[in-house]
């Protein structure tokens, strides 16, 4: 049984978010994340919060649940922590880009923004990029506040978008950047 690909089930059924799914049922974003990430099972309460949202009762919602294999989950002592993110890196990466998403234990993925500007459909300006270190405008200063506020919000809902993409080619992100080296 596996509740979060049922949950992904309906959420997509409705053509919903997760953000939209948190609105219509008054569950957290993040708790829908964990739910669909199989990082935690949600409560009899949040079943029939999620059932109530999709416009069906909580043993659909269960039944679909049956319908998918039971995750594997790795215990802690399991994992691989060879390529673990130390935590100075993880604060280099964050200085050096304006928004940083966890992908997995493994993975980051550091978002830098660029400013162009044209006049007369011409490119006049391309500045290098806005937001990290120190902006060289207010402008710089604002759009990067924005846009970094806008992505760490958004952060869970890109990640699980990304895996769910992954799951779609049958691969992980590890699989692709060992590749990219060779």
């Amino acid at each position: 049984m596996d509740i979060g690909k049922a949950i992904t089930h309906y959420r997509k059924k409705k053509g919903w978010t997760m953000t939209q799914l948190a609105e219509e049922s008054d569950v957290t974003q993040s708790a829908i994340s964990q739910y669909e990430n199989g990082k935690k099972n949600p409560t009899q309460e949040t079943v029939e919060k999620l059932a109530s949202a999709f416009g069906i009762t909580p043993d659909e919602l269960i039944d679909k649940a049956k319908s998918y294999p039971t995750p594997t989950i790795v215990k802690e002592e399991q994992a691989d922590y060879s390529m673990q993110k130390s935590y100075s890196d993880i604060r280099l990466i964050e200085r050096n880009h304006d928004a940083v998403i966890d992908l997995s234990p493994n993975v980051l993925l550091g978002v830098r923004f660029r400013l162009y500007e044209f006049k007369g459909g011409e490119l006049v300006h391309n500045r290098p990029r806005f937001g990290g270190f120190a902006a060289s405008s207010p402008l710089d200063s604002i759009l990067s506040k924005v846009f970094a506020e806008f992505v760490e919000f958004h952060s869970d809902e890109i990640a699980f978008r990304i895996s769910e993409e992954l799951q779609n080619i049958e691969t992980t992100l590890e699989e692709i950047i060992r590749n990219l080296d060779r």
